[in-house]
């Protein structure tokens, strides 16, 4: 397998990539900070049983913030699918350092383990404010008496790490595969693969093409904004496929030494920074145009679903190339903050959760405008979520 690419020296981690990863983070707890007081969050139901809608939403306030709707709208085109490309990216070295073996169990450990402790305490412990917004006098057997009476086991943000436990399973069978035909052929592997993915212009053409195939028959069936659930498995129905493209296009970059080539610092993508900017700028007024269109109608008109559709998967690729340009183009991730985020980020992202709808049912009754209350909520996530992060790690030392 070490004919596909040598693994990097652990010293040497890709830190423009760590960083855009811990900023991805950052907008999902900015996402779910602001949900609260979007524009069109939906009403509180009587019971968790009335109404799915608190599963998304777990607290709604009374006020509400107009540019919600922009930064909501944006990160939804675009910052789960660059978490999937990222981890795809991130899992072949890690595949070729540890062997396969190896890389699975310290995978199931590091993604089964925090899923379990997610699904059993953490999802729980975020919904409590849902239950107690609807009216309802607190008490655990009638938090359980709904919360056990519900279809599905609400997963919030952990349906990150069910679906990655997936992808993960596919990394593995990709890596065997590949090393199984390596060793029958006694050669390197045909380098088409690393020339294909040496331009910009051809990743964001795979990207768009591969994603259209996978994600718009679906979103045209089912609706952009269909779930599905197998017992603690829930993720969104119409970009099941679309995210497992991301995620293997970014398996693909690193089994060809990418990090090294097409997304060093400085090198082909980086360089491209503006036009892809100006792509995704172009394509996200574009999307929005059409998704307004389309639900202006109700939704029924297929025409204008199937440009809204299209139009994300061009704004979902373009908005995550130029992202992945601009940190490698200008973010070195160096220095004593960016190091502590990039390695505090995957704890932020299972523990923010709690920590943004207990803020968020705490200043309900409190006389400040949405704004304010979402940048508390979202100042008050990221402190706590790091520094609850942070604390096992200071322990371990002492």
């Amino acid at each position: 397998m070490n004919a596909l690419v040598p693994p990097p020296p652990p010293s040497q981690v890709h830190a423009p990539l760590a960083a855009l990863r811990a900023t991805v983070t950052l907008l999902v707890l900015a996402h779910h900070a602001l949900l609260a007081y979007h524009p069109y969050a939906p009403p509180v139901g009587p019971s968790l049983l009335a109404l799915p809608f608190w599963r998304a939403f777990p607290v709604v306030d009374a006020e509400r913030w107009s540019g919600a709707t922009l930064i909501v709208g944006v990160n939804d085109s675009f910052f789960m699918s660059l978490m999937f490309l990222l981890a795809g990216l991130f899992a072949w070295p890690s595949l070729l350092r540890k062997g396969p073996w190896r890389h699975t169990r310290e995978r199931w450990l590091r993604i089964g383990l925090p899923l379990a402790i997610s699904l059993l305490v953490l999802a729980p412990l975020s919904y409590v404010p849902s239950y107690l917004q609807t009216g309802a006098t607190w008490s655990l057997s009638g938090f359980w008496a709904q919360w056990s009476a519900l279809d599905a086991w609400p997963s919030g943000p952990a349906w990150f790490l069910a679906v990655l436990l997936v992808f993960d399973l596919g990394a593995l069978a990709v890596f065997v595969v590949a090393g199984s035909l390596a060793r029958r052929r006694a050669q390197t592997p045909r380098p088409q693969l690393a020339r294909l993915l040496a331009s910009p212009a051809r990743i964001a053409l795979i990207l768009i093409a591969a994603s259209a195939a996978a994600y718009v028959p679906l979103a045209m069936h089912y609706g952009a904004g269909h779930w599905t659930a197998w017992g603690p498995l829930t993720f969104q129905t119409s970009r099941a496929a679309h995210y497992a493209v991301y995620f293997f296009l970014g398996l693909a970059l690193g089994a060809t030494g990418a990090q090294q080539s097409t997304l060093a610092a400085g090198g082909p993508l980086a360089q491209r920074w503006r036009s892809l900017l100006a792509l995704a700028m172009i394509a996200l007024v574009a999307s929005f145009a059409a998704t307004i269109r389309a639900l202006s109608v109700g939704g029924v008109d297929a025409r204008w679903n199937l440009l809204a559709s299209l139009a994300f998967v061009v704004v979902c690729a373009a908005l995550c190339l130029a992202m992945t340009a601009l940190f490698l183009r200008f973010v070195a991730g160096r220095g004593r903050t960016w190091t502590s985020l990039a390695r505090s980020a995957y704890g932020m992202y299972l523990l923010h959760y709690p920590i943004v709808s207990w803020l968020q049912y705490g200043l309900l009754g409190a006389a400040l405008a949405g704004w304010t209350k979402a940048a508390l909520v979202f100042g008050g996530a990221v402190a706590l979520s790091w520094l609850l992060t942070l604390l096992p790690r200071r322990a371990a030392r002492w």
